[in-house]
């Protein structure tokens, strides 16, 4: 029995130790799985965290896309308008080469006219010359027929007055034979003076007929030159219909003639007028100088045309490329870099400060400082010569240096103004694409600007480098871009040359001061 309880107590004792070993075992598993929890619900937490972030970041991508969808409307609406103004101008580049061609048939029709015509005028003179020649001819056997005339008046005066004698006197001794000899001599001589007058009529009439031959051949020379004179009116007709200025807002130098009308773009004026340094004044000007504003030792008055609209022009906005500068008016027109000069002028009360009238340049425009905005042509090369309108006198400014941009069929000038600013604490400035001038004077502005009038180039006004091309550029251009082919079609058709040589040769910087008008107030003459 008690053995029996020993072996019991045995076994329950290792039930528990098996007991307790398996607590152990449990409560080992019970703590992993408490880090476990532990751990899932630190996971938890910073997934929660992480929800947390990853929705503000979708709210963040929500609100760029919903920007981006916008900006995407807002390029394809720009797309569809960029679209659009690319078939305006299309169509209006269609309508530029139809009103091309037509042009080129009328300047070949007037070429061809302009050819025959004067072929026709050099026949009718050769067949002056010879006219003349042959109504020489006859002048000269005219007098020699007068002079044998004359001879025969008098040896029939002679003749009559031997008649006279003999018929007065007596013919006593006279034979029958030697009577009928004098008489035959007499009615001889007769005869000979009505056969030289009848010739010496004939030369008459010959000369007569000559002259009237030669007087028809000057009408046919004069209906010529009016049937010339009407192709190169045509031509003018052509061309002053065809090209215009560029379309955009801009402005330009007013010259002496005034702005630069072609029948179609309006013009508006203004001007602005700096006060320079008092002490030792050193304004000055080129000695040649085609501007109206008034200039003196005691202020320069820049006078301009300004074009701040489109109306009445349906030119296209395109200017050809070159190196020249425009004033700024608006948007500068598609090409063109913008840039400024700044002028820093006198502030004293000795003379007037700076004023202003009318419609301007952008820029700014105070009691003695001013501002003035350019538009510049940045590319292409100056001895090329570019097409703009050129039936009258205008001005542009230079680029990049003192050297003047051509313009086809015209002639041009370069010109200056040196403008002596306010020397104390001097803030002259410029930056960006601007006139070519500043850089030569670190303390007074100087501003080159070139004039261009019809006509062809000359060696001797040029101001310009060698190595000119006479090659007009081809391609696609805007309305102005006619002006070479009618330039040509004058040139050519109308004087005959076979092309127009452009001569070249650079003019040094006038260091010559202009004469100051010291008299003159300088107050601006506001017209």
């Amino acid at each position: 029995m008690a053995e029996r309880l020993r072996q019991k107590f045995t076994e329950l004792k290792a039930r528990l130790n098996e007991a307790e070993a398996r607590s152990e075992c449990f409560k080992e598993s019970l703590n992993e799985v408490n880090k476990r929890i532990d751990s899932a619900e630190a996971t938890a937490a910073m997934l929660r965290q992480q929800a947390t972030s990853t929705e503000a970041e979708i709210k963040r991508i929500s609100s760029r896309l919903e920007n981006i969808e916008g900006e995407l409307w807002s390029t394809g609406e720009s797309l569809k308008r960029n679209e659009r103004a690319m078939d305006n101008l299309a169509q209006e580049e269609e309508q530029m080469n139809a009103k091309q061609n037509t042009l080129h048939e009328k300047l070949k029709t007037v070429k061809d006219t302009v050819t025959i015509n004067e072929s026709k005028l050099n026949e009718a003179s050769r067949r002056i010359k010879v006219v003349e020649l042959q109504k020489k001819l006859a002048e000269k056997r005219c007098e020699r027929l007068s002079e044998l005339e004359g001879q025969l008046n008098a040896r029939l005066l002679q003749v009559n007055k031997t008649m006279e004698e003999f018929q007065s006197s007596s013919r006593k001794g006279m034979s029958e034979e030697e009577e009928q000899a004098l008489n035959q001599k007499i009615e001889d001589l007769k005869s000979s003076y009505v056969e030289s007058e009848a010739k010496a009529d004939l030369a008459q009439r010959k000369i007569a007929a000559l002259s009237c031959k030669r007087n028809a051949l000057e009408s046919e020379l004069q209906e010529i030159n009016a049937k010339k004179e009407w192709a190169k009116d045509e031509l003018n007709r052509v061309y002053h219909d065809m090209v215009q200025w560029p379309g955009g807002t801009y402005g330009l130098p007013m010259p002496t003639t005034g702005c630069p009308s072609d029948g179609v773009t309006e013009w508006k004026t203004g001007w602005t007028y700096h006060d320079t340094e008092d002490d030792n004044n050193e304004n000055q000007r080129s000695n040649i100088f085609h501007m109206p504003g008034n200039f003196s030792a005691h202020g320069i008055q820049q006078k301009f045309c300004l074009k701040d609209s489109n109306n009445g022009n349906s030119g296209s906005e395109i200017w050809p490329e070159g190196k020249y500068c425009l004033y700024k008016k608006g948007v500068c027109p598609n090409g063109l870099k913008e840039g400024f000069i700044r002028w820093d002028d006198e502030q004293s009360e000795i003379d007037l400060n700076d004023k202003h009238f009318g419609d301007l340049p952008d820029g700014v425009y105070e009691k003695s400082h001013t501002t003035i905005k350019y538009c510049c042509s940045t590319k292409g090369n100056v001895n090329n010569p570019i097409q703009l309108p050129a039936l009258r006198p205008f001005y542009l400014l230079t680029y990049d240096s003192a050297q003047c941009q051509k313009v086809a069929g015209t002639k041009v000038t370069s010109e200056f103004i040196k403008f002596d600013d306010d020397d104390q604490g001097n803030t002259d400035a410029a930056d960006g694409a601007h006139p070519y001038g500043p850089s030569e004077d670190p303390f007074n502005l100087k501003i080159y600007y070139c004039y261009y009038e019809p006509g062809q180039e000359s060696e001797d006004d040029l101001g310009t480098g060698k190595d000119v091309k006479s090659k007009i550029p081809t391609g696609k251009t805007s309305s102005s871009g006619l002006a070479v082919a009618i330039g040509c079609g004058v040139a050519g058709a109308i004087v005959g040359t076979a092309s127009i040589a452009f001569a070249t040769k650079r003019i040094l910087a006038h260091r010559a001061r202009a004469a100051y008008d010291l008299i003159d107030d300088p107050q601006p003459d506001g017209s």
